[in-house]
């Protein structure tokens, strides 16, 4: 996902139109099946193959988000990026009760992810001894700017991978000139008047395509959302955050 261009403002309030914020989205959508914990608790209830399928789900959802955090962080120091990550995914995520635990606590995943990570750093640090002078103060000073930044980190991971289904969703249904009309119009701002001249559609055809990639969009995002455990109920609310996540 690239950095917002300076059409974005314009697309940002052309999100409603797509649907893409709409709180329609999910309403009165039987194939959004509603569980406590999304796809999560569907696998976790299977017993030992399910978590497992978690179990890899998160680790390959989560190391490039993570390891792009601690590289500009003042953890940075503490080690390579990458073997830190994979230590602290192995040692904490294939723990028995490691889900239990999330669940019982109630908050979002990755923000349960993000404070073991942060718990992790700090263990690792001080058992090396190789604590950078930035770290002389306790960490958990920085730990709300340190969700902040993950968070970010998360949503620009999450956002790109949808992209990417979705887009390769209109391929598949020979829909490619349907995407390119959604992406030029709501990630760059492109009027419908430009995409009306240069594709030679009407205005109500450029309409009806942009909205069936949009469809395509939204649900790669609700598929997304509900295999990090989101909710049914509170995925709108999550797109809406993420698309304000992606704001510098």
């Amino acid at each position: 996902m690239t950095e917002e261009s300076p059409t974005a403002a314009a697309a940002s309030q052309d999100s409603a139109g797509a649907g893409l914020g709409s709180s329609s989205v999910s309403r009165g959508q039987a194939e959004f099946p509603s569980t406590n914990h999304g796809w999560i608790g569907t696998q976790l209830a299977l017993g030992e193959s399910g978590r497992n399928a978690v179990v890899q789900h998160v680790m390959s959802s989560y190391a490039l988000p993570l390891e792009r955090y601690l590289r500009g962080s003042s953890f940075c120091a503490a080690g390579e990026a990458k073997e830190l990550v994979n230590g602290f995914l192995v040692d904490r995520v294939s723990q028995p009760d490691f889900f239990s635990r999330w669940m019982e606590s109630g908050v979002k995943l990755r923000r349960w992810l993000m404070t073991g990570f942060l718990f992790y750093l700090r263990e690792t640090v001080r058992r090396n001894q190789r604590a950078p002078q930035t770290l002389e103060s306790d960490p958990s000073d920085d730990r709300e700017a340190a969700h902040k930044q993950f968070e970010r980190e998360w949503a620009l991971a999450l956002v790109a991978r949808a992209l990417e289904r979705a887009r390769a969703s209109c391929e598949r249904k020979g829909q490619r000139v349907h995407w390119e009309m959604l992406e030029r119009h709501y990630l760059h701002g492109v009027p419908y008047a430009t995409l009306i001249a240069e594709y030679g559609v009407t205005a109500k055809e450029a309409a009806t395509m942009v909205r069936t990639a949009a469809s395509k969009l939204r649900r790669a995002f609700f598929d997304l959302l509900d295999r990090d455990g989101v909710p049914e109920s509170e995925i709108d609310s999550e797109i809406a955050r993420l698309m304000e996540a992606l704001r510098p």
